[in-house]
């Protein structure tokens, strides 16, 4: 008997839902991440000596 076969299908559930959760949060990490950065780019941006949007 193959030994995939012996796999409850409830256990392969419950690890898909778990590395489907674990990409879901690193999603929001990144976006979180990426916002922060463009953030800062535009104050640092407006806030330099040279800015032309003062």
């Amino acid at each position: 008997m193959n030994e995939l076969e012996n796999i409850d299908n409830i256990n392969i559930d419950a690890l898909y839902n778990d590395v489907a959760s674990m990409i879901e949060k690193a999603k929001q990490q990144v976006a979180i991440h990426v916002n922060t950065e463009l953030v800062m780019l535009n104050w640092n941006i407006r806030n330099s000596p040279k800015s032309y949007f003062k």
